[in-house]
């Protein structure tokens, strides 16, 4: 059980505010002390002390967007992260499929000892603005109860 959860997400149209707040209402039910921090105003080294961090990001043109990239850098080694992405594209192996820009970032996340600790979930926004797809916040209580049975 990871009882002080820390939710740092970056937004551009709101998608993944709801995710992080839906995450934070999922982690406070099960128990968990939560924390939101948006990565535009919130560095890794200035999180709380945290047992687990999740963050939510949109991949935006076949990349995970540049503050993101950045923010996960400066996780320090031995921190324990999940991901959750969202993307306006399909999941098919093309050049803006999500799979690809998210399983580099977890790469280079466990390259420098960061411990990401479950599979990495994709929301798709159906416009890029969204909304989110129908049955995001089932897959989110999924998520959170996978990290916190």
């Amino acid at each position: 059980m990871h009882s002080r959860v820390c939710v740092a997400f970056m937004t551009y149209h709101g998608n993944n505010e709801a995710i992080a707040d839906a995450l934070s209402k999922g982690f406070e039910d099960a128990g968990c002390e939560v924390s939101l921090h948006p990565i535009r105003r919130t560095g890794p080294r200035d999180l709380p002390e945290h047992d687990l961090l999740v963050i939510s990001s949109p991949v935006r043109m076949g990349n995970v967007v540049r503050r993101t990239r950045r923010f996960v850098k400066g996780l320090p080694s031995g921190s324990r992260v999940a991901m959750v992405i969202t993307h306006a594209s399909e999941r098919d192996g093309s050049r803006y499929s999500p799979d690809r820009p998210a399983s580099e970032l977890v790469a280079s996340m466990r390259s420098r000892g960061v411990d990401v600790v479950t599979g990495t979930r994709f929301l798709r926004v159906l416009d890029a603005k969204g909304p989110l797809e129908e049955g995001w916040e089932d897959e989110l209580s999924g998520l959170v109860d996978s990290l916190c049975g």
